[in-house]
Formats: structure tokens, sequence, C-alpha cells
């Protein structure tokens, strides 16, 4: 079987790509301080500085993790995503 790539703050659950809730706060967070015209390492100096987990795999983040968020339509609901 082939690995899925399933994005941040996205989980499978009984078969149903869900929201993971707090996850789901950080994609919002990075949103706006993208608005209010954060740079990409300015986002995520301050997720590191926060102590916010990426991926719960021990990565920090970094402006291309941010760029990535930031550049996925998935996070508008394209592809069926919630």
């Amino acid at each position: 079987m082939a690995n899925r790539y399933i994005p941040f703050g996205y989980e499978i659950t009984e078969g149903k790509l869900t929201i993971i809730e707090k996850e789901r706060e950080i994609i919002e967070n990075i949103f706006a301080m993208y608005i209010n015209k954060m740079s990409f390492m300015e986002i995520a100096t301050r997720m590191n500085d926060g102590g916010v987990s990426y991926n719960n795999d021990g990565r920090s983040w970094n402006k291309n993790i941010v760029k990535r968020i930031l550049e996925n339509e998935k996070y508008l609901g394209k592809d069926g995503y919630p």
C-alpha cells in the first residue's frame, strides 16, 4: 500500500478525513499572522518560540513549512478537505 500524505491539521478517523481541532487553531493563527504581514520566517520563529510542535516528530518549524501551509489549497476546502 502506498503512503499517503495528509497535511498538518488533518487525520483519518473511521475512514473519513477529519480536522484535528488543536492543530486547526495553529493553522488559523498562521493564516492570521500572514494576513497581518508577518514573514514566513517570523511565523516559523513564533511557532518555535511558542513550543508548537510540527507533526509531533521533533521537527522545528521553518519558513518552508509555513510557506507550504499557506499555499496549500486543501486548507480552503479543495479536493474534498473539510
